[in-house]
């Protein structure tokens, strides 16, 4: 065992290429790592720290292995330590590539045991290889394990992008590219004797990488790099506060939960009421938001729909204009594997707490998740860490204005805010009732009961989350004004939509679009908006985007839903009445209704359910009178047969204008629907 000692070098190169390896794909392939230098060396840290003992271990072990059970055979040597080490990388790397689906890999089979044949196989040729080279040339070997495989993924990358596609002759060629570009860094001459001249060729190697890896990033960067106008219109901050129902907020209403952040900015701004969410869930309702099309313009309805390639969102408008854009949320299911990240250079969605959570993106946790080792913890990251991650963001941007959106979780069921926040409510005394995620799946399901004391206890619960909610937006607020920002800053604070409590004997949300759900708050406040407003008329959720557009000077080109009310939060004209329509499409889940379809015209509220998934009946509707009757309780279509029969055909007509929307789409990969399993999202 006396040159056993060869396999600690060898597990650290190949430990140092498969992490460099990780840093080169991810901040080729994501703009959040090209712009946070410092997410990058964690990664790259975090890489280190699994792939160097990983590496030694293995290898090692193969060569006591070996020492074992090939008899009269001389100790392990440097050729066989290398080619474990080679081995050990072509494992690694094509399981990175394989279950994190790169482009590169969109040719391998699907399956698991498909996968890992493939990646042996790989390992086993590129290890038999390596330990045939003649002992001079070892050490060249062991340098293009360092350098070859990022460099060559570069190379890759850049051919990708100028091609345009991962084509068939871009495939082989990247092959092609990954065996001759480590190939051939190994083969640059490095003699053991002489130690000068390898030091040279060593720095030789990495100016070489380095220029490959710049010429790739380059490349794939071009769009950021060209030519943009100098945006000169007010910065825009736009908080979401996911499933926050409009009276729970102080300045609508709310008798419980406390809001002074929230209502201090209506007081310096305007109070929109009512404004209607799009939808009852988030994805779609965030989506019309961002782009002012409702669900089925947008292409977004079900959980396995996409935003259509061809929609427009207002932060490509911001981008565009030369605003430098980035989005934080803490909600799993606004990624940019949706369509969330267009028109913003960064789009962070992985905000968890735990370090290697947070770069989903790259082979290192793709690797580690496919093969059982890791798997994050299934939680929703705080209002502070978003608030945390969008500072950061602010203190390193570049100068110049911003469009900033940052989206809390913390109202969203389990409802877990600090105790500090959560008030006494005399019905929940002497309650013990937690919340974690799955209680609320589990109490509709019938399979845990909960008492009178336990409701008031969740109740005080979503209102302590309201709260906080509140608190971590006027930190926000605050730190901009630190830095001498907000007073040029538009702000947009608003909801995804509401929560349900029994008020129609269901909890949570994404099964009905009664007024608990889709009536939210909106309140917006910066240069330009008129102070102390309450603007009515019904304002819809597609507006916002219209809104902050022309705030900025900007406009969108096409066709979209919503209506600018920029004039009326100035108070240059009056809040005018329109047609509020909202749309709910949930396949799948536990709800009663798989579709339903809703006009809000002046107080009269139509209702359009039906158990087809589809667009084909059949439907039942219900007509509510929302100033007789605020909770929607009765139906009143007899009672107004000829608004009911107008807004019947409106709202038909309005179906069948056209949309993006084709049905539920294409599948998603199996770690999304894992965490939207664990999640609640889906059953």
């Amino acid at each position: 065992m006396r040159r056993a000692w060869l396999a600690l070098p060898a597990g650290i190169l190949a430990g140092i290429a498969l992490a460099a390896w990780n840093v080169v794909h991810v901040v080729l392939g994501s703009r959040l790592y090209r712009h946070d230098p410092g997410r990058t060396a964690e990664l790259f840290g975090l890489a280190l720290l699994f792939y160097i003992p990983a590496a030694i271990a293995i290898v090692s072990g193969a060569g006591i292995a070996r020492r074992v059970f090939v008899k009269g055979e001389a100790a392990p040597d440097l050729r066989f330590h290398t080619g474990a080490a080679v081995a050990v990388v072509a494992f690694l790397f094509g399981v990175g590539l394989i279950a994190s689906r790169d482009p590169l890999a969109a040719w391998a089979p699907s399956s698991p045991g498909a996968d890992l044949l493939l990646a042996a196989g790989l390992a086993i040729a590129a290890g038999i290889g390596a330990s045939r080279l003649r002992p001079d040339r070892v050490p060249r070997a062991a340098v293009g394990i360092v350098a070859g495989t990022p460099a060559a993924l570069a190379v890759w990358v850049f051919a990708r992008d100028v091609a345009g596609g991962a084509s068939g002759l871009v495939l082989a060629g990247a092959l092609a590219v990954l065996a001759g570009g480590s190939l051939g860094l190994a083969a640059v001459r490095i003699r053991a004797a002489a130690l000068a001249r390898a030091r040279r060729h060593a720095v030789a190697l990495v100016v070489v990488m380095g220029a490959v890896a710049l010429a790739a990033l380059a490349a794939s960067t071009a769009r950021e790099t060209t030519a943009s106008p100098v945006a000169t219109g007010p910065n825009v901050l736009v908080i979401v506060a996911d499933t926050l129902r409009a009276d729970h907020v102080g300045c609508y209403g709310a008798r419980t939960a406390k809001t002074p952040n929230i209502d201090r900015l209506a007081a310096r701004g305007a109070r929109v009421d009512p404004f209607y969410a799009a939808s009852a869930w988030t994805a779609p309702a965030t989506a019309s938001l961002l782009t002012g099309l409702y669900p089925s313009g947008h292409g977004l309805l079900t959980y396995k729909d996409q935003i259509g390639e061809r929609v427009v969102s207002v932060a490509s408008l911001f981008e565009a204009a030369g605003y430098e854009t980035a989005g934080f949320s803490a909600n799993p299911i606004l990624s940019a594997r949706y369509g969330f990240g267009s028109g913003f250079d960064t789009w962070d969605e992985d905000l968890e707490p735990d370090p290697l959570a947070g770069h989903r993106p790259s082979p290192l946790y793709a690797t580690l998740d496919f093969l059982g080792m890791y798997r994050a913890a299934d939680r929703f990251p705080s209002a502070d860490a978003v608030v945390t991650r969008a500072l950061s963001w602010l203190d390193g941007r570049r100068s110049g204005p911003f469009f900033l959106y940052v989206h809390f979780m913390d109202a969203h069921d389990p409802y877990l805010p600090p105790a500090s926040f959560v008030p006494d409510l005399p019905g929940a005394a002497g309650s013990t009732f937690e919340m974690r995620i799955g209680t609320l799946p589990s109490i509709m399901d019938g399979k845990r009961r909960i008492s009178g004391a336990d409701f008031e206890r969740m109740k005080a619960l979503y209102a302590g989350a309201a709260g906080y909610v509140d608190a971590q937006a006027g930190r926000l607020l605050d730190e901009l004004q630190k830095r001498g920002l907000l007073h040029g800053t538009l702000v947009v604070f608003t909801a995804d939509h509401g929560e349900e409590f029994l008020d129609h004997g269901d909890l949570e949300h994404t099964r009905s679009l009664f007024e608990e759900i889709t009536r939210i708050p909106l309140v917006v406040a910066g240069p330009g908006v008129a102070a102390g407003g309450a603007l009515g008329g019904t304002v819809r959720q597609v507006d916002v985007a219209p809104t902050i557009a022309e705030a900025a000077g900007l406009k969108f080109h096409g066709r979209i839903d919503g209506t600018s009310i920029w004039g009326a939060l100035q108070g240059k004209a009056q809040g005018s009445p329109r047609d509020a329509f909202m749309e709910l499409m949930y396949p799948g889940y536990r709800s009663p209704w798989h579709a339903q379809v809703a006009l809000r015209r002046g107080e009269l509220k139509l209702v359009a359910s039906s158990f087809n998934p589809g667009r084909e009946g059949p439907w039942t509707f219900s007509l509510f009178d929302l100033a007789a009757d605020p909770h929607e309780r009765l139906d009143s279509s007899r009672r107004h047969e000829a608004e009911t029969a107008a807004m019947r055909e409106a709202l038909e007509a309005w179906s069948l204008r056209p949309t993006a929307f084709h049905g539920p789409g294409g599948e998603y990969d199996p770690e999304t629907e894992r965490r939207l399993r664990a999640l609640g999202y889906i059953d």
